[in-house]
Protein backbone atom coordinates (compact mmCIF):
# COMPACT_ATOMS: atom_id res chain seq x y z
CA UNK A 1 0.00 0.00 0.00
CA UNK A 2 3.02 2.09 0.68
CA UNK A 3 4.42 1.77 -2.23
CA UNK A 4 1.08 2.76 -4.04
CA UNK A 5 0.59 5.92 -1.98
CA UNK A 6 4.37 6.97 -2.97
CA UNK A 7 4.47 6.18 -6.98
CA UNK A 8 0.66 7.95 -6.62
CA UNK A 9 2.24 11.43 -5.46
CA UNK A 10 5.93 11.22 -6.93
CA UNK A 11 4.18 10.03 -10.11
CA UNK A 12 1.63 12.98 -10.44
CA UNK A 13 2.80 16.41 -12.36
CA UNK A 14 4.75 18.39 -10.00
CA UNK A 15 2.08 20.94 -10.63
CA UNK A 16 -0.54 18.65 -9.48
CA UNK A 17 1.30 16.87 -6.63
CA UNK A 18 -0.55 18.90 -4.16
CA UNK A 19 -3.95 17.51 -5.38
CA UNK A 20 -2.36 13.44 -4.72
CA UNK A 21 -1.04 15.05 -0.99
CA UNK A 22 -5.22 16.20 -0.30
CA UNK A 23 -6.17 12.87 -1.35
CA UNK A 24 -3.56 11.10 1.37
CA UNK A 25 -4.56 13.14 4.10
CA UNK A 26 -8.17 12.57 3.44
CA UNK A 27 -6.88 8.53 3.80
CA UNK A 28 -7.64 7.74 7.31
CA UNK A 29 -4.73 6.58 9.35
CA UNK A 30 -2.49 8.22 6.55
CA UNK A 31 -4.10 11.96 7.67
CA UNK A 32 -2.50 15.08 7.98
CA UNK A 33 0.56 13.71 9.52
CA UNK A 34 1.54 11.11 6.79
CA UNK A 35 0.15 12.93 3.97
CA UNK A 36 2.55 15.64 5.14
CA UNK A 37 5.51 13.36 5.39
CA UNK A 38 4.93 11.54 2.55
CA UNK A 39 4.58 14.40 0.39
CA UNK A 40 7.70 16.51 1.84
CA UNK A 41 9.80 13.08 0.80
CA UNK A 42 8.57 12.79 -2.47
CA UNK A 43 9.72 16.50 -3.24
CA UNK A 44 6.60 18.49 -2.45
CA UNK A 45 7.59 21.91 -1.17
CA UNK A 46 7.26 21.51 2.67
CA UNK A 47 4.61 24.55 3.37
CA UNK A 48 2.67 23.18 0.45
CA UNK A 49 2.63 19.33 1.66
CA UNK A 50 1.74 19.98 4.86
CA UNK A 51 -1.26 22.46 3.73
CA UNK A 52 -2.58 20.22 1.36
CA UNK A 53 -2.63 17.08 3.99
CA UNK A 54 -4.34 19.41 6.71
CA UNK A 55 -6.79 20.30 4.07
CA UNK A 56 -7.03 16.49 2.86
CA UNK A 57 -7.59 15.34 5.95
CA UNK A 58 -10.22 18.22 7.18
CA UNK A 59 -12.30 17.67 4.23
CA UNK A 60 -12.80 13.89 4.92
CA UNK A 61 -13.65 14.47 8.67
CA UNK A 62 -15.64 16.98 8.41
CA UNK A 63 -17.46 14.75 5.72
CA UNK A 64 -17.23 11.79 7.79
CA UNK A 65 -19.06 13.73 10.69
CA UNK A 66 -22.27 15.05 8.72
CA UNK A 67 -22.62 11.65 7.48
CA UNK A 68 -22.37 10.12 10.55
CA UNK A 69 -25.02 12.49 12.20
CA UNK A 70 -27.12 12.56 9.44
CA UNK A 71 -27.71 8.61 9.57
CA UNK A 72 -27.34 8.34 13.48
CA UNK A 73 -30.64 10.39 13.33
CA UNK A 74 -32.49 7.95 11.91
CA UNK A 75 -31.04 4.77 12.90
CA UNK A 76 -29.58 5.26 16.68
CA UNK A 77 -31.76 4.75 19.26
CA UNK A 78 -30.79 4.71 23.25
CA UNK A 79 -28.20 1.95 24.12
CA UNK A 80 -25.88 1.00 26.43
CA UNK A 81 -21.93 1.83 24.68
CA UNK A 82 -19.77 -1.54 24.54
CA UNK A 83 -16.76 -1.90 25.73
CA UNK A 84 -14.72 0.44 23.24
CA UNK A 85 -17.16 3.20 23.67
CA UNK A 86 -16.90 3.21 26.94
CA UNK A 87 -13.23 3.26 27.23
CA UNK A 88 -13.28 6.40 25.70
CA UNK A 89 -15.86 7.61 27.46
CA UNK A 90 -13.33 7.44 30.10
CA UNK A 91 -10.96 8.91 28.10
CA UNK A 92 -13.19 11.68 27.43
CA UNK A 93 -13.95 11.94 31.40
CA UNK A 94 -10.23 12.01 32.09
CA UNK A 95 -9.31 14.89 29.48
CA UNK A 96 -12.19 16.05 28.05
CA UNK A 97 -12.55 16.80 24.38
CA UNK A 98 -9.55 18.46 23.74
CA UNK A 99 -7.26 16.00 25.02
CA UNK A 100 -8.87 13.14 23.67
CA UNK A 101 -8.73 15.02 20.56
CA UNK A 102 -4.97 15.67 21.06
CA UNK A 103 -4.10 12.32 21.69
CA UNK A 104 -6.98 9.95 20.17
CA UNK A 105 -4.59 10.66 16.98
CA UNK A 106 -2.40 8.27 18.42
CA UNK A 107 -5.35 5.54 18.74
CA UNK A 108 -7.73 6.40 16.16
CA UNK A 109 -8.06 8.49 13.10
CA UNK A 110 -9.37 11.52 13.69
CA UNK A 111 -12.45 10.86 11.23
CA UNK A 112 -13.81 8.26 14.10
CA UNK A 113 -12.52 10.21 17.32
CA UNK A 114 -14.47 12.85 16.31
CA UNK A 115 -17.70 10.95 15.33
CA UNK A 116 -17.26 8.24 18.76
CA UNK A 117 -17.20 12.18 20.70
CA UNK A 118 -20.11 13.09 19.37
CA UNK A 119 -21.62 9.69 19.66
CA UNK A 120 -20.93 9.87 23.24
CA UNK A 121 -22.87 13.42 23.52
CA UNK A 122 -19.91 16.01 23.33
CA UNK A 123 -21.26 18.93 21.25
CA UNK A 124 -20.82 18.82 17.43
CA UNK A 125 -18.88 22.84 17.47
CA UNK A 126 -16.57 21.94 20.20
CA UNK A 127 -15.28 18.58 18.74
CA UNK A 128 -15.08 20.29 15.43
CA UNK A 129 -13.13 23.21 16.81
CA UNK A 130 -10.75 20.56 18.79
CA UNK A 131 -10.35 18.08 15.51
CA UNK A 132 -9.65 21.16 13.28
CA UNK A 133 -6.37 22.28 16.09
CA UNK A 134 -5.36 18.93 16.36
CA UNK A 135 -5.41 17.44 12.66
CA UNK A 136 -3.36 21.29 12.35
CA UNK A 137 -0.66 20.72 15.03
CA UNK A 138 -0.10 17.16 14.37
CA UNK A 139 0.37 17.79 10.12
CA UNK A 140 3.02 20.88 11.31
CA UNK A 141 4.32 18.61 13.86
CA UNK A 142 5.28 15.47 11.17
CA UNK A 143 6.31 18.09 8.49
CA UNK A 144 9.01 19.90 10.58
CA UNK A 145 10.28 16.38 11.45
CA UNK A 146 10.15 15.52 7.68
CA UNK A 147 12.16 18.12 7.07
CA UNK A 148 14.88 17.72 9.70
CA UNK A 149 14.67 13.59 8.55
CA UNK A 150 15.34 14.72 5.17
CA UNK A 151 17.80 17.28 6.14
CA UNK A 152 19.91 14.62 8.46
CA UNK A 153 19.28 12.34 5.57
CA UNK A 154 21.08 14.51 3.10
CA UNK A 155 23.53 15.61 5.02
CA UNK A 156 24.48 11.79 6.24
CA UNK A 157 24.95 10.52 2.55
CA UNK A 158 27.05 13.85 1.69
CA UNK A 159 29.66 13.23 3.51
Amino acid sequence: MFEAIWNFVTGADPIWQWLAVIAIGAIPYIESYGGALLGILAGVNPFIAVAAAIVGNLISMYVVVYISQTVRKSIVKDKEPGRRMQKLQNWMNKFGVPGVSLLGQLALPSQLTAVALIGLGAKTRIVLLWQTISIIIWGVLFGILAVFALDVIIYWFAR
